[in-house]
């Protein structure tokens, strides 16, 4: 696979503002799960009940404006209401300097301008304690009633929040209906990633519950993106929901006890309390002297089309790369036989949401220069290719023209594990998941004693997207092995084994004793 010579820009990093610890720190909690929310505060009296008491920590309340005119003045009500007792300015005389945290949620653009300038013209220069949210549906999601499932103007509102509210928390969804075979697809999800790309302010996404059971997937790859972004779970009472999946995200996948809020009925949330006082974690393997590795974008149209999270990269169509942010060296640690494996694994997801049988695949280039020094003359062939196609098919090659391939099962989700062995040996294994007969396949390849040891993953342009999630490096010393039966999958016992065996001699040896195994 070869890159077109045209240029490659750098994405840099985007540091995020932390907002995990806006709400449990104003509250004094440990646990988002137990911030609790008032709902449609439109009106004086509801207003007093919220800020009575200590029932209520966050006001979610609606704006727009009167008469739903552009230049008219903020009230708080919500559609088809145009009028209302109680304008924004006095919700937020009433809010800005209290107890409770405040959500102001707009259902139209017209609103949101006027709103923001006399937001700011209340807090600037002021010393505000209290949580902001600033709340739209802003992209389409599983919706399908035009009349009902028009978001507000994306570009705008990020916009103008940025404009008259950086200092606020952007909560920021999709909007949706109910249907039990309705999800938060890949169309939805990934358009969400990008528009992101380079805020900074802190951002919770808005979820519906009854979606969730169907899209763990999807919200697991959005949540990667960036350790800062936290989630609202919120329900219609009439909605069919999954305490399951719901207990699932919470135990599982989002397990920063920081990052879920949970804004549902009493009912549901009674349902999911019960269902997590039972709910067994899912065990999850502990490898072996993780490599902490920062992972460079590089892209050839803007920076959309590569997006890497804390432990995952998206390649959409365009195509791009990533880089190891540092060479990774698997030459024998000292004079003896050890070696050092350089172990890359991950699950790759080839994502074709139209199901018309596209041809994707994706690149693992082992031993190539830094892209970041080498932007205009990067040359993957220089390196160890191993490319996995979305048939099933998989090669290596090495630069000299060597190559070893073989296939498994076609499927859309494959777990690949890549090794680089300090005697030149490289061994790809592929598996593929969901998928009956679903056997490991193992090729391998020597190479000389390469001159670079950046490792680099990538795409050229190509319909679809394609996901490695869970990706993770690792090294293991073993002794040189003749030819290639170690099958690195089946033998990460026998690692951890052996090195337990070894801490335990050291451990008598170093005190003088003498152990018998």
């Amino acid at each position: 696979m070869l890159v077109s010579h045209e240029e490659i820009n750098f994405c840099a990093p985007v540091h995020r503002r932390d907002g995990r610890n806006e709400l449990i720190d104003f509250f004094n909690l440990t646990d988002s799960l137990n911030v609790t929310w008032m709902h449609a505060t439109n009106n004086p009296e509801k207003l007093q009940e919220g800020l009575t008491g200590d029932t209520y920590m966050m006001l979610e309340a609606d704006v727009l404006t009167k008469h739903n005119l552009p230049n008219g003045e903020p009230i708080m009500a919500h559609p088809p209401a145009t009028e209302s007792n109680l304008t924004l300015a006095k919700f937020l005389e009433q809010t800005l300097y209290s107890s409770k945290g405040i959500k102001l949620d707009f259902k139209t653009m017209e609103a949101v301008e006027p709103s923001l300038k006399l937001l700011l013209n209340m807090t600037n220069g002021r010393k505000i304690k209290i949580p902001i949210w600033i709340n739209a549906d802003i992209l389409p999601g599983p919706c399908y009633t035009p009349s009902e499932c028009k978001p507000v103007d994306a570009y705008r509102f990020l916009n103008l929040c940025l404009r008259y509210a950086p200092n606020f928390t952007l909560s920021i969804g999709w909007v949706t209906q109910f249907n039990p075979t309705y999800y938060y697809n890949w169309s939805s999800v990934i358009p969400m990633g990008q528009l992101l790309v380079n805020t900074t302010q802190p951002v919770t996404f808005p979820i519906r519950y009854s979606l969730i059971a169907r899209s763990l997937d999807q919200l697991e790859w959005l949540m990667d993106l960036s350790e800062t972004y936290t989630m609202t779970i919120w329900s219609s009472e009439t909605d069919e929901v999954n305490p399951k999946a719901l207990a699932a995200l919470r135990m599982d996948l989002i397990t920063d006890r920081r990052r879920i809020y949970y804004d549902l009925p009493s009912d549901q949330m009674k349902n999911f309390l019960k269902e997590l006082k039972t709910y067994e974690k899912k065990e999850t393997d502990q490898l072996l002297h993780v490599i902490k590795v920062n992972w460079q974008g590089f892209a050839p149209v803007g920076c959309k089309s590569v997006l890497i999270g804390q432990s995952s990269i998206m390649f959409t169509e365009h195509g791009g790369w990533a880089s190891t942010d540092k060479d990774n060296n698997p030459l024998n640690l000292r004079v003896t036989h050890y070696t050092k494996h350089i172990i890359l694994r991950t699950t790759v997801l080839f994502i074709d949401e139209n199901q018309i049988g596209i041809s994707q695949n994706i690149s693992f280039i082992l031993h190539v220069p830094s892209i970041a020094k080498n932007k205009e003359s990067f040359d993957p062939s220089s390196g160890t290719q191993a490319i996995l196609q979305s048939n099933g098919n998989f090669s290596l090659t090495t630069p000299s023209g060597a190559v070893s391939s073989a296939s498994v099962s076609p499927s859309n989700t494959y777990e690949i594990m890549l090794t680089d062995v300090g005697d030149g040996r490289v061994i790809f294994e592929v598996k593929a998941l969901g998928v009956e007969g679903n056997k490991l396949n193992m090729i391998s390849v020597h190479t000389k004693d390469p001159k670079y040891f950046y490792t680099v993953i990538g795409t050229l342009p190509q319909a679809g997207a394609v996901l490695v999630k869970k990706l993770q490096m690792t090294f293991a010393e073993a002794m040189p092995q003749s030819g290639t039966s170690c099958l690195l999958f089946n033998n990460s016992l026998l690692v951890l084994l052996l090195a337990l065996i070894i801490i335990y001699l050291l451990s008598f040896f170093s005190t003088g004793k003498c152990a018998t195994v």
